[in-house]
């Protein structure tokens, strides 16, 4: 009797920790992150979304930047198995749709193409990329008439 109960027991173990992960993309960015996958379909560049183990959610966010500035949003990659995107709840309720689209794939570049930061910028003082540290000396140019360029480059091979 006390083999079957080890047998169990062990089985049970065993199960337990060899399940999938079920991984969440909050309601509130699963549009931004489809966007994003659709952006890089048009510029060639296929992401396998589950590779990277994605979560992201939306919530308080109670750190602050090196230089005192608020964290918008952060991707963590401390395990390489599971990349973890978050952004501050209370900069997303107050943000607009292009805002919250920019940061979204701002920290996707992060998180599923492995971008740095990157503060070059145009003649004019802009911002050469979306992955912008937003830190630096260069100036956000986001907007519907620039959105196209900034994701050509977002998405470059």
């Amino acid at each position: 009797m006390q083999k079957w109960f080890t047998f169990f027991l062990l089985l049970g173990v065993f199960i337990s920790c060899h399940k999938d992960e079920v991984h969440v993309i909050d309601a509130r960015v699963q549009p931004y992150l489809d966007r994003f996958l659709t952006e890089g379909e048009i510029r060639g560049v296929d992401i396998d979304v589950d590779a990277f183990g994605l979560d992201a959610r939306v919530e308080n966010i109670l750190s602050s930047s090196s230089n005192g500035g608020r964290v918008l949003g952060y991707c963590d990659m401390a395990k390489s198995e599971n990349h973890i995107v978050v952004f501050d709840a209370g900069y997303w309720s107050g943000a607009t749709d292009l805002e919250k689209e920019l940061l979204v794939f701002h920290e996707l570049g992060h998180c599923l193409l492995g971008r740095q930061h990157d503060d070059s910028s145009n003649p004019d003082g802009t911002c050469l990329s979306i992955m912008h540290s937003g830190t630096g000396s260069c100036r956000n140019a986001y907007n519907l008439s620039t959105r196209s360029q900034y994701l050509d480059e977002l998405f470059r091979n």
